[in-house]
């Protein structure tokens, strides 16, 4: 398994790591782990969601309005 080294990070943010990982209980290197992963599920996951939207707009695309307006259709239903 490779290695990652990271430099310079600010303190800042180390300690924060450093508290999650405690939290979950976890070394820092495996909540480092543990965020990538969260990371890589989330922008999977809006690439989905993003394909799912363009196909739904392109379909919606395709359709062809109604002749009427819902307004007429509402009365017709009422009328009846």
């Amino acid at each position: 398994m490779p290695d990652v080294l990271i430099r310079n990070m600010p303190d800042d943010i180390y300690n924060k790591l450093k508290e999650r990982a405690a939290r979950d209980r976890r070394s820092v290197p495996a909540e480092n782990i543990h965020l990538l992963e969260q990371l890589f599920e989330q922008e999977d996951l809006r690439a989905q969601h993003r394909k799912a939207m363009e196909s739904i707009i392109e379909r919606t695309k395709e359709k062809k309005p109604l002749p009427v307006d819902s307004l007429t259709l509402l009365r017709e239903d009422r009328d009846r």
